[in-house]
């Protein structure tokens, strides 16, 4: 019998980003037996002055960070700042892989520069063998801040030791509304059907990371707040959860209240890691 180790490790929250990720997880996949360590998070690179979140101090600490950790693969969200990309360019260490072009960028209105792949940045430690950008697509229904980010999915295929795995590095909707959970789940449906058509989705294991705005439903005991999303994605979808258990405790919120936000909630958990295979058995293992 053959695994797949995933690692999950803990980013200090002292950079100020979401996708706090700290548990050991082995899953039982046919075929593989490799060790994997992935770090998920929202780096905060908004393509404007937002307090300190962009400082270029601060982005600097971020990479340190994730020098430090590191882990075999980084998915990075929110990466539309033109100098946290130049960060990322000039400090990540160079033993990464990446088909993310960082120079890529886009003008909005000629006031904004943004990145060209919906804020998002893959990075492996592993030889990449192929990556796609999918943009969403947009509605009337969408917010102005929503349809100048045009986000999407990043697809990236990585060769771990002579076997390959599929990395999904995702932003979806943001907002608490009936809209924003009604945007999210046509975001969903829309990464599915889009998958259906790439061949390495059909012949390797698939890691879904990244900010999915999805509040867990023993944090969050607001009706509206929790809506239908969680129970979609989970049973409807059967997207096994591999960075908690179903009961999560207060150590595993990715996001709380700080200096950039002024939430009233104690904590949420917005960040996860997913696995999207048939009679997957996954246990935890340990604490990091």
């Amino acid at each position: 019998m053959k695994y797949l180790i995933i690692f999950i490790l803990l980013i200090p929250s002292s950079i100020q980003t979401t996708g706090i990720f700290y548990k050991t997880i082995s899953n039982n996949i046919e075929s593989y037996e490799n060790s994997v360590s992935i770090v998920t998070l929202n780096a905060w690179g908004l393509p404007f002055w937002y307090k300190q979140a962009t400082n270029e101090n601060r982005f600097f600490k971020l990479i340190s960070s994730l020098n430090s950790a590191g882990s075999d693969i980084i998915c990075l969200q929110e990466t539309f700042n033109d100098e946290l990309r130049k960060v990322i360019k000039n400090n990540l260490r160079k033993d990464y892989f990446s088909m993310t072009d960082l120079k890529c960028s886009r003008s909005v209105n000629h006031i904004l520069k943004m990145d060209c792949n919906g804020g998002l940045a893959t990075f492996s430690r592993f030889p990449v063998i192929s990556e796609y950008f999918f943009q969403f697509p947009v509605d009337d229904n969408y917010s102005l801040i929503e349809k100048t980010g045009r986000k999407g999915f990043l697809f990236t295929t990585v060769n771990i030791n002579g076997e390959h795995i599929n990395i999904l590095n995702t932003h979806l909707y943001s907002g608490d509304n009936y809209n924003s959970q009604r945007c999210r789940i046509d975001q969903i449906e829309f990464i599915e059907k889009t998958l259906g058509e790439i061949k390495e989705y059909k012949q390797y294991p698939t890691i879904f990371a990244g900010d999915y705005n999805m509040q867990h439903p023993d944090i969050v005991k607001d009706k509206m707040k929790k809506g239908k999303l969680w129970e979609y994605f989970t049973m409807v979808k059967k997207f096994a959860l591999l960075d908690s258990d179903e009961k999560i405790t207060s150590d595993e919120l990715t996001f709380e209240p700080n200096f950039y936000n002024s939430s009233f909630e104690p904590g949420q958990k917005l960040d996860y890691v997913f696995l999207k295979m048939k009679n997957v058995v996954w246990k935890s293992l340990a604490m990091m």
